[in-house]
């Protein structure tokens, strides 16, 4: 899940900035998120995910859930 996120944020040349912008969710959060330092809610997972492209990967949003 997270090779996942950070391929399609690498393939969309994304920055956790535009991440930010995009979703309104603070940049380190999303950062420390994807690199499993934090949980997210589902709400939030789906927001990032859609961000990056993958929103109807329901992989990335089944991996919220199991690290809470």
């Amino acid at each position: 899940m997270r090779r996942k996120l950070v391929d399609a944020k690498e393939m969309r040349d994304l920055t956790f900035s535009d991440l930010e912008e995009e979703t309104g969710i603070d940049k380190t959060y999303i950062a420390s998120a994807v690199y499993d330092g934090a949980s997210t809610t589902e709400e939030e997972a789906i927001a990032i995910a859609e961000a990056v492209g993958l929103g109807g990967e329901e992989d990335v949003i089944e991996g919220s859930r199991r690290r809470r």
